[in-house]
């Protein structure tokens, strides 16, 4: 078995069609630009205004109705649809058993509902999808992720019998959209629009290689049983090389960046593919505190950072709590970031070709949260 010549062949192929990309100008993304291709609110304010048939998109409700056939509901009227992210049904309770925010609903005149829960990367949330069943048991319930994946118990609950259709991004979102698209043959500007989010989508559900280019890498490694072989060994092993991609390469570049900025990296590397996975970087005069990185879900996926500390006095915390960030009891102080959000196949080619890049993104971040905290003198 000759691993080396079979990667060695699909490198050749994977920089032909590179060459073809840089050409047609398919990978300029205008939703990948602004940093967007995860962020469930987007995807929901987006999809919301599709379904909208008082959207700008001009189109009434023809986009609904492609819709509804898609996922295959047919008992529900497109008269007078009341559109909206983000529904607030009340603050969630103590037990969870009620409240929240549905990420999209539609309402109809007959005040029959349709609720999505919208999942591109985060976790369920306790009791969610019971949470919206309560609000309104007749309501179509549907959960959107990546690829029709089932909602966990913490949704759900173990023993609930609750009614909900599982849609998936790969296949019910990304037909609907190339339908709306053909209904957009007159209108260059939402068809171009539509376009951009399509190839997004199959970014975001591993679909953006041509055809052709993943019929010529299959054809390479099926041809022979050596070929075969060799793609499944990668494959089985392909989490045990991003670690030691991490290990080999980022760690050092941490390890030298907090030497530099007076910080000590702390990173393990257990449970690494796991939600809630992330290292920190402490200093010797921090006592109780430190800057955080952390990834909201598995498979590094969605990177939060902030200032992690749990006894903060009540001058610094009032004051943290007053800036523009998130907080939690927890983190006081923390944000998305707004590049290495996700750690996909481009964070671990910069990693060999652009190093500068990645050292400038978390030290920028560093920083940012140094000089909120030390600037203010609070004792840490």
């Amino acid at each position: 078995m000759n691993l080396e010549l079979v990667l060695a062949q699909i490198s050749n192929i994977n920089k032909k069609y590179e060459e073809i990309y840089r050409f047609s100008g398919e990978k300029f993304n205008i939703f990948n630009l602004l940093n967007l291709a995860g962020d469930e609110l987007t995807h929901s304010k987006i999809i919301a205004t599709l379904l909208n048939q008082k959207g700008t998109h001009g189109k009434n409700n023809k986009f609904l109705k492609l819709f509804l056939d898609c996922i295959g509901i047919k008992d529900f009227s497109i008269n007078n649809i009341t559109t909206e992210t983000e529904k607030f049904i009340g603050y969630v309770s103590k037990d969870y058993s009620s409240g929240g925010r549905i990420d999209i609903s539609l309402t109809n005149d007959k005040k029959e509902q349709i609720f999505i829960e919208n999942k591109i990367y985060a976790n369920d949330k306790w009791n969610q999808l019971i949470r919206y069943n309560k609000y309104n048991p007749k309501a179509h319930l549907l959960y959107l992720t990546l690829f029709g994946n089932e909602p966990s118990e913490i949704s759900i609950g173990k023993d609930m019998q609750i009614n909900y259709l599982k849609i998936s991004y790969q296949e019910h979102l990304l037909k609907w959209l190339k339908l709306c698209k053909m209904e957009s043959i007159d209108n260059p500007i939402l068809r171009e629009t539509l376009s951009q989010y399509i190839v997004l989508v199959k970014q975001l559900t591993g679909q953006a290689r041509s055809k052709k280019m993943q019929k010529e890498i299959l054809d390479t490694i099926i041809k022979d049983v050596d070929n075969v072989s060799a793609a499944f060994l990668i494959s089985q092993n392909f989490n045990e090389i991003k670690l030691q991609i991490l290990k080999n390469k980022f760690v050092p570049l941490m390890t030298n960046l907090g030497q530099k900025l007076g910080f000590e990296l702390d990173i393990s590397f257990d449970s690494c593919f796991q939600a809630y996975w992330g290292f920190s970087f402490v200093k010797k005069e921090w006592e109780k505190f430190e800057i955080d990185f952390e990834f909201e879900g598995s498979n590094m996926q969605n990177l939060c950072y902030g200032f992690n500390g749990t006894d903060i006095s009540k001058d610094l915390d009032e004051y943290l709590r007053g800036l523009k960030y998130s907080s939690t009891e927890k983190w006081p102080l923390w944000q998305y970031m707004d590049h290495y959000r996700y750690w996909d196949n481009n964070f671990y080619l910069d990693l060999y070709s652009n190093e500068n890049r990645i050292i400038d993104v978390f030290e920028n971040k560093i920083n940012e949260i140094s000089l909120l905290v030390e600037n203010k003198n609070y004792e840490l």
